[in-house]
């Protein structure tokens, strides 16, 4: 009787290991974050600026113009290790501008203005921790 009660004990002891075992589950190891893709945004600011006139009958003139800038951004990034490389093209509409009246008599004004303008560049970036990105 010992014995049987012995062999029982042991085979419970071996089965409940095996319940353990199957009872681990391990978790999904996260993704580092990868800054390689394309991206679009919206910009919106103010512009300010000083414009310099030397006309030839030898007064300087300084206009101070500003106003409103907004408009879009889009680019491509490419990753390699730590380091983020990329290319950016934007474009802006824009409501700065400067006048002055009275310059060489009664009704006459000087206006300067900027529609829009854009630009593109490259960059270069460097990302020390996951999802900060220097450049």
């Amino acid at each position: 009787m010992k014995s049987i009660l012995l062999a029982t004990t042991v085979l419970m002891g071996l089965s409940g290991g095996a319940y353990a075992a199957d009872a681990i589950v391990s978790e999904p190891i996260a993704a580092s974050f990868d800054w390689t893709g394309v991206y679009i945004g919206v910009n919106a600011g103010g512009g300010f600026g000083k414009f310099k006139y030397d006309p030839n009958f030898g007064t300087g003139l300084d206009l101070t113009a500003s106003g409103f800038l907004g408009g879009v951004q889009a680019g491509y990034n490419w990753q390699s290790g730590q380091m983020v490389y990329g290319v950016e093209a934007d474009f802006q509409g824009s409501a700065v501008k400067a006048s002055i009246s009275g310059i060489g008599g009664p009704g006459t004004a000087l206006e300067t203005k900027i529609d829009w303008f854009g630009t593109v560049r490259a960059r270069i970036g460097y990302t020390p921790v996951d999802r900060f990105l220097v450049y």
